[in-house]
Parts: C-alpha cells; structure tokens; sequence
C-alpha cells in the first residue's frame, strides 16, 4: 500500500513529501530542508521507518523547492528527477534568492529528465508525471492512481492557483494545465499543493475562485 507523510520546510513553508510502500523503498518530493535541523527531521522520519530512498523529485526549479537537492543528494546518494524545461531557473537561482532579498548557493541541474507519461517507479508502487506549465515551463505533478492522491507541486493550492508573474510564468497556460490535467483526475482525488492544506479536485472543480 502506497503512503506518504508530509514535512512543512524552509521559510516559505514547503510542503515537502515522502511517498514509500510496503517494500519501504520512498520516493522524496520537493525535498525543500534548508537547515540541519530540517535534515535531522527528515532523516530520523527515513530511518524511523527503514526506508530505503531511491529518488529525490522536484515539481518545479524555483528556489524554495530545490534548495535542498545537493543536501539530500550528499545525504542518500540517488539521482534528482526533475522537467529540464526548468533548468535555466536552477542555473539562475542566485538571481532569484535576490528578488527575495537572501543569497543561496547554487544547486546542481537534476540528473534525470522527467517529461509527460513518464512513470516513476518504486517498490511496487508508481508515480505518473503529468506537465502542468504555468507556474514555470517545467512544472509537473506527481499522480498515484493507487493512492488516490496528486502532488500538485505551486500549479494548484486549495482555493487558489500558483502565482504566473515570475520568469516563465503564464497565467493562460496555467489554467489550461490545470483544467486538462488535474481536473480530469477522479473528483475524490486528494490534491496535496506546494504549500498550504490539502484538498480534493472534486472541491476545486466546484469552488475554485479561478475557474
């Protein structure tokens, strides 16, 4: 059986995931820790339930939600999967920590291309990749038909949608994304956002401000 536990990391309130099965091997998910005691938290949850980590996965390149792959990386030793539409963000990501008013050091591009239909797999269990463009021109979400659950990464909050006025952001395609990859998904699917509560498709197909 599929399951995941949720982290809240950084100063932008990350919600960081950790999607593992009965084979204990896990899958991390904008794996945002941007402290040795974010990284304690995290690894005492990985050892506390004998996971064995097979991938570090980024729903998209901005800086909030990739400051912690070289960390993570160093710590497990797997790959980083990511949609290299988001490259130029990661190469630039000191330019955007300014934007913010703090320096960050610059991570590494991921290792591995994650593209539409891709699937992930771990253990028994199985990650679909869906494009979701609009937030950034890399931004994915991660469907688990099994769960019954989508990591929406910044694309889809509940009661809202990501911000488009950052470099690569559009405001049309993100609704389109969302409209034609999420909202398709079943109405009890548990959408799990970037940041903030979780929610269902079902409720924001009904109650979204934006649509």
């Amino acid at each position: 059986m599929i399951e995941y536990n949720t982290f809240v990391f950084n100063a932008f309130g990350v919600n960081a995931y950790i999607v593992y099965d009965e084979t204990r091997e896990a899958v991390i998910i904008d794996g945002a820790v941007n402290s040795d005691g974010e990284m304690s938290l995290l690894r005492q949850f990985v050892s506390s339930k004998g996971l064995q980590v097979k991938y570090i996965v980024n729903t998209h390149g901005h800086l909030d939600h990739i400051c912690g792959n070289d960390r993570l990386k160093a710590e497990y030793n797997v790959p980083v999967l990511a949609n290299f539409k988001d490259n130029d963000l990661i190469e630039n990501v000191g330019r955007e920590a300014a934007m913010f008013g703090f320096r960050m050091n610059r991570q590494s591009l991921p290792d591995q291309n994650i593209a539409d239909g891709d699937i992930i797999k771990f253990g028994k269990s199985s990650l679909k990749v869906l494009e979701v463009p609009g937030h950034s021109q890399g931004s994915v979400a991660l469907y688990s038909e099994a769960g019954n659950f989508v990591v929406c990464g910044d694309a889809l909050f509940c009661g809202g949608i990501g911000r488009t006025d950052l470099p690569g952001g559009s405001y049309a395609q993100l609704i389109k994304s969302i409209s034609e990859k999420l909202f398709t998904l079943p109405a009890n699917c548990k959408a799990l956002p970037g940041h903030g509560g979780s929610t269902t498709i079902g409720y924001e197909v009904e109650n979204n401000p934006f649509f």
